[in-house]
């Protein structure tokens, strides 16, 4: 019998990819027992599977924060004691790595993979954790062909590798019920919710006003925090149902499988689509395109083809075009489409862009799919942007709360993407754009007229480039804002990230000169991605940001002895000589272009010149340490916790490339000191088991086969390694997927001499016993090694009652006793939220289910299972137990806890089908054999 641990680290969609893989490895080892590791928003994926015996979830946010969820982890992973570890994950990352090392499996066996969530040297070490790694030649094959290559890997036909997800009746029988109302009327299904935001796109609602005018029915899905997000789009039109967080994810299934069309982001949900049979319009970003989505005939992905495209999401623009820009009716069309049949996934590409940069709309689609098998669809692009032009002019009718000077000359169609852009930048903060042209240079002053701009014609440009200086000067002096940034043609900023730096701004007072913005310029290579460029030692600089008006008034504005060259370093460092200090945003960031411009070649002399009079200002200001916090300069009342935006944060959540790649893997092990030791010792021998769980299986008990996989779910599921014994009377025949050792008998035997028959091959110094249909807490037995390591020989606890079998299967924590009240009615009263007292001594014992030192029985060699006259003892063997240990002057323990599920079902339990009183009687009568 082979035990099958099947690593999954990704997110939903991946699941409903590679399910199918599930079903083949079933009919490879059809003997196997499978046991899933998957994050818990994914489990449920895997609960309804047929061939699945056990699933290991784990919060991926939990496993990374927190050492001792993670430890708990590691160890039930490892407590499976797999043969075999499977991890068909292609863009592995550590903590996939980590958990399959884990399992300290004889083969270990994964994806060799990419490098979109690894560096070339966190990569080299992590594979060597694999004792096979499985190749995928194809750099652009689909997320499907990758599961094929795995299973070819293996040996395995991959004859119907497709997306599916299985239904249960209940959640079929509830969909049932909410289609009921609906009649003949269309419904589609809506999902715009994505993992990240890049992702979200913003244009459905003229779609959905469209389709609910022609009569379709609304249905949302996602989510419980993708609720609100679904009501932006659907709030006040007719017939709209929400279902984010109120459907499960296998419900939402078994309603979509009965709605008539899909439309939404490009997620799990869309997988989801494929998986029941749903036709679907799904907007398709550049960040994996071609490797997840269209892979489905069912699917027509929407897309906005930009040279940028496989960007694996780390998009180089402030904003993501290839989402956020796509026209709604371009989207319409495809909606439309997407109606009509196809036996092939159709692409549906959006031609033209107001944005005119060379690597808009040169993408060769050609390297990624084969367009033979995708049908193609071209629209033109109609949209172009003016909102700009209304918040300019507001501010002209006002204050505005910043003005933006920007010198241009050659660079029109950069200018006009600048441009374009601050409104998203600003967040709907009003402001004026003061421009800078020449009077000869048409094109570029046309674009700022198109802006409504304020142009100024002065003459300040010397042999093909500004007097930068110069320029900088006199917009700043005719600016109306209390802040002033000085801005270039060819920089692009974050969706509100002025907004945030302004916000930030006006919470400090006056020491605070400037806010810097991050910056990400592509031809520095040799720097980290994000980062602020201009620095000495401690104290920041502006390259791009925003100044105080005061401050720029203070200390004289730009020297114009520098023309191009330098001049804001200079500035910077007359700020921090005057005490004004700069302050880093962040919260803000922008992209600088950086064309290549021939003028900078022949302006080498000036760059040297530049650079000897900065050295010397550089020399007396040297003395200047200030930090690169300035907590101190804020507001009393109003202060920031900057403290908490560390270098941490922004080298996990913002920098990327390789350099950003090697610091998260020292950050990863740091954090998880376990990867080393791992890394080192792997596969480790597994850590022997101090405990052993008993249990009597009655042959006579219909349900014994479902109760025995609960059963061993349970023990599976405990933090620390356990031995297992099963004992069979009756000769009956146990089911081969059964761990552990199985004793079977052919007579039958009683409970207690069940027991007895266990006892007698124990190897390890704790024993308890557990009944067949009863179920521990994953942290009982390390609470009960605890207490016995203390030096108690027995310890009990406490129990919640349940009343049925699927109550008491479902898993919970150990709590306090005080958390349910106890009841003495006795059997319960049928659904009674009530706690099993035995725990407390109240009926005599410490616990339905206990465990002791298996050194006791020096002195009480059986388990009282007789009485004097050899007649059996049916029903208080338990009681007779606690009372032995007493008298033999044992050390009991009773902890005030709840450390297991007691099923209550008095018609078919033993205890109920006779007479405690009669038992308690003949003792005194006859006294119970311990040998």
């Amino acid at each position: 019998m082979t035990r099958i641990l099947y690593i999954r680290t990704d997110a939903i969609g991946d699941a409903i990819l590679s399910a199918g893989i599930l079903s083949k490895l079933k009919n490879r080892w059809p003997k196997s027992i499978l046991t899933i590791v998957c994050q818990t928003r994914v489990a449920e994926i895997y609960s309804a599977c047929p061939g699945v015996d056990q699933i290991i979830s784990f919060d991926r946010s939990l496993c990374i924060s927190d050492e001792n969820y993670r430890c708990n982890l590691l160890a039930k992973i490892a407590a499976v004691s797999a043969d075999v570890a499977l991890c068909p994950v292609y863009s592995r990352e550590v903590l996939t790595d980590l958990l399959v090392s884990a399992s300290r499996a004889q083969d270990r066996i994964g994806m060799l993979g990419d490098l979109s969530n690894q560096s070339a040297v966190e990569k080299k070490e992590t594979d060597s954790l694999y004792t096979q790694l499985i190749a995928s030649p194809n750099k652009n094959a689909s997320e499907i062909d990758r599961n094929k290559d795995f299973l070819v890997g293996l040996g395995i036909d991959t004859e119907g590798i497709h997306p599916c997800v299985w239904i249960p009746k209940d959640d079929d029988n509830f969909a049932q019920a909410e289609f009921r109302d609906v009649g003949n009327t269309k419904v589609l299904a809506f999902f715009p919710g994505a993992q990240y935001d890049i992702r979200v796109y913003g244009g459905y609602r003229p779609i959905l006003e469209k389709l609910s005018q022609e009569g379709w029915q609304i249905f949302a899905f996602g989510s419980h925090g993708e609720s609100v997000l679904c009501e932006t789009f659907i709030k006040g039109l007719p017939d709209v149902r929400n279902y984010c967080g109120r459907a499960t994810l296998v419900q939402t299934a078994a309603l979509m499988r009965r709605c008539s069309l899909g439309l939404g982001a490009e997620s799990g949900l869309a997988h989801l689509c494929s998986a029941v049979g749903l036709q679907h319009a799904v907007v398709l970003g550049g960040g994996h395109f071609g490797r997840f989505c269209p892979t489905s005939p069912l699917c027509t992905a929407v897309v906005l083809p930009l040279g940028c495209f496989m960007c694996n999401w780390q998009c180089r623009h402030t904003r993501p075009h290839c989402v956020k820009d796509l026209e709604p009716a371009v989207l319409s069309k495809a909606v439309d489409l997407a109606q009509i049949p196809s036996d092939r996934p159709r692409l549906v590409l959006q031609k033209g862009l107001q944005f005119n940069i060379p690597e808009f709309n040169k993408f060769d689609f050609e390297s990624v799919l084969n367009l033979k098998q995708v049908e193609c669809h071209v629209i033109e692009s109609v949209e172009v942007k003016s909102e700009i032009k209304k918040h300019i002019d507001k501010a002209k009718a006002g204050d505005p709360k910043v003005s933006i000077v920007v010198p241009s000359t050659g660079r029109a169609s950069l200018l006009d993407v600048f441009l374009s852009n601050l409104p998203d930048a600003l967040g709907g903060v009003e402001f004026e754009v003061i421009g800078i042209a020449p009077q000869n240079d048409l094109a570029t002053r046309s674009v700022f007229d198109k802006y409504h701009c304020l142009i100024l014609d002065e003459e300040l440009i010397h042999v093909g480039r500004f007097n930068w200086a110069k320029a900088m000067n006199a917009g700043f002096r005719v600016a109306k804002a209390q802040w002033v940034m000085y801005a270039s043609d060819d920089i692009r900023i974050d969706k509100n990230g002025l907004a945030k730096a302004l916000a930030i701004g006006e919470l400090t007072g006056p020491e605070i000169g400037g806010l810097a913005l991050m910056e990400s310029t592509p031809s520095e290579a040799n720097l980290p991605p994000w980062h602020f460029r201009l620095t000495q030692g401690k104290r920041l600089m502006i390259n791009f940001g925003i100044i105080r008006r005061e401050a720029f008034e203070i200390v004289g504005g730009f020297s114009e002895s520098f023309r191009f060259y330098s001049a804001d370093w200079d500035f910077c460092l007359k700020l921090h000589a005057a005490g004004r200090l700069i302050l880093p945003i962040f919260e803000a960031r922008c992209f600088h272009e950086a064309p290549a411009d021939e003028s900078k070649k022949a302006n080498v002399a000036e760059w040297r010149d530049a650079a000897i009079a900065l050295k010397v200002r550089w020399e007396k200001q040297s003395r200047l340490n200030d930090p690169i916090y300035p907590i101190r300069c804020l507001v009393p009342g109003q202060q920031h916790e900057f403290d908490s935006i560390t270098i941490s944060k922004i080298r996990d959540q913002q920098l990327r490339g390789e350099e950003s790649w090697s610091q998260r893997y020292q950050f990863w092990q740091e954090r998880l000191p376990e990867f080393r030791l791992l890394v080192e010792a792997s596969p480790q021998k597994p850590v022997k088991p101090r405990t052993t769980v008993f249990c009597a299986v009655w042959h006579r008990d219909p349900d014994r086969i479902d109760r025995l996989k609960g059963h061993q779910a349970c023990l599976d599921a405990q933090l620390v390694p356990i031995e297992r014994i099963y004992v069979f009377d009756g000769d009956d025949i146990p089911p081969d997927w059964l761990k552990g050792r199985i004793l079977r008998l052919n007579e039958p035997l009683g409970l207690y001499e069940a027991w007895n028959v266990a006892l007698s091959v124990v190897r390890t110094p704790y024993v308890m016993n557990l009944n067949l249909d009863d179920r521990l807490n994953p942290d009982a037995v390390t609470i009960f090694e605890k207490v016995l390591d203390s030096g108690a020989d027995m310890v009990g606890g406490d129990w919640k009652i349940c009343y049925s079998q699927v109550e008491t299967d479902r898993s919970m924590d150990s709590i306090e006793s005080h958390a349910l009240p106890f009841s003495p009615e006795w059997p319960p009263i049928s659904g009674s939220a009530v706690r099993l007292g035995s725990g407390t001594g109240d009926r005599g014992t410490y616990g339905p289910a206990c465990a002791w030192r298996m050194s006791v029985h020096e002195t009480i060699p059986r388990y009282p299972w007789r009485f004097k006259d050899h007649t059996p003892i049916r029903i208080i063997g338990d009681s007779i137990w606690w009372r032995l240990l007493i008298k033999n002057g044992k050390t009991l323990k009773r902890l005030p806890v709840i450390i297991g599920r007691y099923h209550s079902h008095p018609n078919d339990q033993a205890e109920f089908l006779g007479s405690a009183n009669y038992e308690e009687i003949k003792i005194k009568s006859t006294g119970v054999s311990v040998l």
